[in-house]
């Protein structure tokens, strides 16, 4: 979650924050769909990884931005 930030605070800076938060919540859909049909414990550690990452963005806008 603590390299989301690092991520999505300069892309949400770029590129505003609502189609961020689109890519954000596609990237959590998707990945939490994987997370559902993983087969393997590496498919599933991918995943939740990915998952992780776009948590960070819902972290790091609202204590960035007010």
């Amino acid at each position: 979650m603590g390299l989301g930030a690092f991520i999505w605070i300069p892309l949400s800076l770029a590129l505003g924050r609502r189609p961020v938060f689109v890519i954000a919540a596609t990237l959590m859909f998707l990945s939490s769909l994987a997370a559902g049909f993983a087969r393997s414990y590496y498919e599933l550690l991918a995943s939740v990884c990915v998952l992780g990452l776009t948590e960070g963005f819902s972290l790091s806008t609202v204590c960035w931005y007010p």
